[in-house]
């Protein structure tokens, strides 16, 4: 019964993050696009638990930058990202993400309240 309980607390956590991070970017940061698909992409990949739903590692873009990118060309994406937010920023994302965690039920659900208040304030 708890495994099924931290799955959907997982997955609600991600849903609330991805809208967190569209509120509050609102355009892609790389090229201002407003308008057609508009992806949260994780500057850290999101199976590194301790930045998954950490909003300062996430970021909006279009299509384009998402996966040409984002996924497919990632010393261009770093190039983006660190005149974006500073190589300073990409490092202290980097060095928190090789924390190895594992969220209690209690702490995923307070990530849960937490993302779910910051798309609200957004």
């Amino acid at each position: 019964m708890a495994t099924n309980k931290r799955k959907k607390l997982i997955k609600d956590c991600d849903v609330l993050w991805r809208k967190a991070v569209k509120a509050r970017d609102r355009c892609c940061r790389v090229c201002n696009r407003e308008e057609g698909k508009l992806d949260a992409h994780h500057i850290i990949k999101r199976n590194h638990m301790a930045t998954r739903w950490d909003l300062s590692n996430g970021c909006l873009l279009c299509f384009n930058h998402h996966f040409a990118e984002g996924h497919h060309n990632p010393v261009q994406m770093y190039r983006n990202l660190a005149e974006i937010y500073g190589e300073a920023e990409l490092e202290r994302l980097r060095v928190k993400s090789l924390k190895i965690v594992k969220f209690s039920i209690n702490e995923l659900e307070q990530i849960k309240f937490s993302l779910a208040l910051a798309q609200e304030r957004e």
